[in-house]
């Protein structure tokens, strides 16, 4: 068959150009996704060499600030400058009544620290506010209310951490795990608290020094800590948990997340003295 030379060249053209888009890359809609890391590098780099639960910790760390500016005003209203810069931590999972469903107010912690203090904000979101529960009670005797508590592993051992816990009346009681899951309730420390009843919820915001929990303070930068935190919904009968846990796994501080210094930590001294006055009046009959 004989071929002219004006069909060969349009032939020539169409072959150049099936070739060159076969040789195209592959569109990114479809390109095959690579599988997930197990444990994404964010968090990963933070895990101890024997870190336990891992699967559970994803995505559950979170980096303290430090100021750098005047602390913020213990009163309870978080209109401080620290926390709009603060990193905030949410994604608290219920431990009951609906195991590890979403809790169902929001909740967000944020961590703020200096060279004496460690700083914590809690905002309890309810879209009821004037259900929340609080109440008053002798310290460490915590009446049927609301609460939320925020728990440091200071040294990172698994075994052993602190809690400090408030209600929406600024109630206060401090614990102490050891090997895991035991509390001691004899623990007693020097720290402040303050909180506000609002339209969006309840908020809680600490002042703790360091010189209440022990730890060794490493001088380089990038120190981690255990972390988790609690809140109970009174009327629901609802407690959930910064990290979730299924019935029938056991551990405490096994499971905390993670607390990230960015900045090394000053040894603190261990004292801290809270003044007090105690008044008595007498009346003698004449």
């Amino acid at each position: 068959m004989t071929i002219d030379r004006a069909t060969f060249f349009v032939l020539l053209c169409l072959l150049t150009s099936v070739a060159s888009a076969g040789q195209q890359p592959a569109s990114p809609t479809t390109a095959p996704t690579p599988a997930a890391a197990a444990v994404p590098t964010a968090d990963s780099a933070y895990f101890a060499a024997n870190e336990p639960a891992t699967t559970a910790k994803i995505g559950k760390t979170v980096h303290a600030y430090k100021l750098t500016g005047d602390p913020p005003k213990i009163d309870g209203t978080l209109d401080d400058e620290v926390w709009a810069r603060a990193q905030r931590a949410g994604g608290y999972v219920q431990w009951d009544p609906d195991n590890m469903e979403p809790v169902s107010e929001r909740t967000e912690l944020q961590v703020a620290y200096d060279n004496r203090y460690l700083y914590v904000a809690i905002r309890c979101y309810d879209r009821t506010p004037d259900l929340i529960a609080g109440g008053l009670a002798r310290r460490d005797e915590f009446p049927p209310t609301d609460t939320i508590s925020v728990k440091f592993d200071p040294r990172h051992d698994h075994q052993t951490s602190y809690i400090f816990q408030t209600n929406p009346s600024a109630m206060q009681t401090d614990l102490f795990n050891y090997d895991d899951d035991k509390i001691d309730r004899d623990f007693d420390a020097v720290w402040e608290v303050r909180t506000t009843i609002d339209r969006e919820g309840w908020t809680a915001e600490y002042r703790i020094p360091f010189s209440q929990m022990r730890f060794n303070a490493s001088p380089a930068p990038g120190q981690v800590w255990g972390l988790t935190s609690r809140r109970v919904i009174r009327r629901r009968g609802e407690t959930a948990e910064w990290i979730g846990r299924p019935r029938g796994e056991r551990g405490e501080v096994s499971r905390f997340g993670h607390l990230v210094f960015d900045e090394a930590l000053t040894p603190p001294r261990r004292i801290e003295l809270l003044p007090y006055t105690l008044a008595r009046s007498e009346r003698q009959p004449s």
